[in-house]
């Protein structure tokens, strides 16, 4: 789990420069889904 989230962070990292806006607030509303599963998989595996 914790390696998924590293890599969706580095990934993140390196493609925010080259985005336009309207890729931007995609690209957010995609990782902020992808971490809301992330922390509820978490929280249902405790």
């Amino acid at each position: 789990m914790r390696k998924r989230i590293e890599s969706a962070v580095e990934r993140y990292d390196q493609d925010w420069p080259h985005l336009t806006d309207k890729q931007k607030k995609a690209y957010d509303g995609e990782f902020v889904g992808q971490m809301i599963d992330h922390v509820r998989r978490l929280c249902e595996a405790l």
